[in-house]
């Protein structure tokens, strides 16, 4: 068993790679040795209880819906199946499912109250259903209608999601590696939705299906982020960790491609697989990249050829580093080198954006490399755990964040999150200060709003030895979440921001000039008034005079 679970380490890296998720959500998915951790997680030196087991089954069955690959744990169909297994299996699977996570230090080893963000933050917690408004057999050069599905499982509403898409041409299924499915295109879709706590909402998109795209069976897969950075359902990054995937046919008239070849490509010369962990490098060497284009078309074609470089991922636009664009010529049946090299050296984690388009058709690659030594951190989700916001019932604030190294902790770490109402006045804020660890930690603070909330506004910041890093603001808004807006009493709808003391002054020094310009307007008119010494008391002829 253990040498399965060596081969499994290595090799099954979808598997590993929701391991990942689970202890510090692919933080960044660097590789690791079974056998150089041996000392630091030991198994349990008796059987199995049975909820130890339940639990491990749990997971078991987690992995097992992630995986795009053959079931490594195929034989194991229930918890009794655990139990029966000899207790050095019991060990070895339990140690594979408990190691140390790929990157840094446990929150629960620095401080146990900060193990609890995946008690408030679910991965994969809206499901997302893409579906064709017509049929799943389209036509190239046309425009198809599509409408998606998402679900918020999450005792909470979530706020400022997105729908990111990703278009794969599928490989035959015996040529499916670790290198995945041509990816064909890439986009945002969808913005600024808002999905109440276990509610379904329903959006219509429309997609220009490529003129050239060659038939083929092709598989558009959704995914689901918050603020395009916190992730609900797959993770963009990867080929292989999906949200919801729809399979349809696209009939064309072009035969062929102008394409990456994902199998032949490399970093620092070395194979790039693009299902599996992230590779090391040094952190001040060159990042080179290699790969080829290749022309199964008949005609020749001139490929206009586009690198984008990120830091961490593809997702926000303020992440993109540097773009190079050039154009070259490849014959029909042809294969050509292409070669792109990173400089900068600045942050732990690069993503790698490569761009061939031919005509209306583009092919994509997205290479994610990790430089050793280098330390960052991140915020990765923030929110409120109920809503509206109720006056007299419990609330809880919190946060995770995790750095994005390869080690333990990384010091000097401060979260500020603030709750404020539609006025910008403060509800409630929390902060915590101290070191953040590799694997995925939370903070949190508990509280009781002494108004009810329909509206207000999240603020999120993390700094580092002072420096800010990363600043994210969700807006709660009672429209678009659907609930009642009215200013009735007990509610923020008709709250006023308090002047402070400075505002007074200035408010009590308009007033006294307002009098004293009054008084000294009306007194000049007194005096510049026309002597009058009738005793005539009908005359009217002065009296707008005063």
């Amino acid at each position: 068993m253990y040498h399965i679970c060596m081969t499994l380490v290595k090799s099954t890296t979808r598997v590993f790679l929701s391991i990942a998720l689970s202890l510090s959500l692919a933080a960044t998915l660097l590789p690791l040795s079974l056998a150089a951790q041996t000392g630091d997680t030991p198994p349990p030196a008796e059987p199995l209880t049975e909820p130890e087991a339940a639990e491990l089954f749990r997971l078991v069955q987690e992995q097992r819906a992630f995986s795009t690959i053959e079931d490594p744990f195929a034989d194991i169909t229930s918890v009794d199946d655990i139990l029966a297994l000899p207790v050095e299996e019991q060990n070895d699977l339990f140690f594979v499912f408990t190691m140390p996570g790929p990157v840094g230090g446990t929150a629960a080893a620095l401080d146990p109250a900060l193990d609890i963000c995946f008690d408030h933050y679910t991965f994969d917690s809206v499901d997302v259903s893409v579906q064709s408004q017509t049929t799943n057999v389209l036509t190239s050069g046309t425009e198809a209608a599509f409408t998606v599905t998402l679900t918020n499982t999450n005792p909470y509403p979530v706020v400022d999601t997105g729908l990111y898409l990703k278009l794969y041409r599928e490989l035959d299924p015996t040529e499916a590696t670790t290198h995945m499915h041509h990816l064909v295109d890439e986009w945002q879709a969808l913005s600024d939705l808002s999905i109440p706590a276990g509610e379904t909402i329903t959006r219509d998109f429309t997609y220009n299906i490529p003129a050239g795209a060659p038939t083929a069976s092709y598989r558009l897969v959704g995914y689901v982020a918050v603020a395009q950075a916190y992730n609900l359902a797959g993770l963009p990054f990867t080929d292989d960790v999906f949200g919801g995937v729809y399979s349809f046919q696209i009939n064309g008239e072009g035969t062929g491609s102008v394409a990456f070849d994902r199998s032949r490509t490399f970093v620092n010369q070395s194979q790039y697989y693009f299902a599996a962990f992230a590779p090391q490098v040094s952190a001040t060497d060159p990042i080179q990249l290699a790969t080829f284009l290749e022309n199964t078309t008949e005609e020749d074609a001139q490929a206009q050829i586009t690198w984008e470089v990120y830091r961490w991922d593809q997702q926000r636009e303020e992440h993109r580093l540097s773009t190079q664009t050039n154009t070259v010529s490849v014959a029909a049946g042809d294969t050509i080198p292409l070669n792109y090299t990173v400089t900068d050296t600045d942050y732990p984690v690069y993503l790698v954006a490569g761009t061939a388009t031919v005509g209306d058709m583009t092919s994509r690659i997205n290479v994610r490399v990790v430089r050793e030594g280098l330390t960052q951190t991140r915020l990765n989700f923030p929110g409120v755990t109920s809503y509206p916001l109720t006056a007299g019932e419990a609330t809880t604030l919190f946060s995770c964040a995790h750095n994005t190294s390869n080690v333990d902790q990384v010091p000097g770490g401060r979260i500020e999150l603030e709750l404020t109402d539609r006025n910008g006045q403060l509800i409630h804020s929390h902060t915590y200060e101290g070191p953040i660890t590799g694997a995925m930690m939370g903070t949190a603070d508990t509280f009781t709003p002494e108004r009810t909330y329909n509206t207000f506004t999240l603020t999120a910041t993390l700094f580092q030895d002072e420096v800010e890093v990363e600043s994210v603001t969700l807006d709660y808004d009672c429209t678009a979440l659907g609930v009642s807006c009215a200013e009735a009493s007990g509610t923020n709808a008709a709250t006023f921001p308090t002047p402070t003391t400075q505002q007074w002054q200035i408010i009590g020094a308009a007033v006294v000039a307002l009098i004293l310009g009054v008084y000294f307007f009306y007194s000049r008119r007194r005096t510049q008034a026309p002597a009058d010494n009738s005793e005539d008391t009908n005359d009217t002829d002065n009296i707008n005079n005063y």
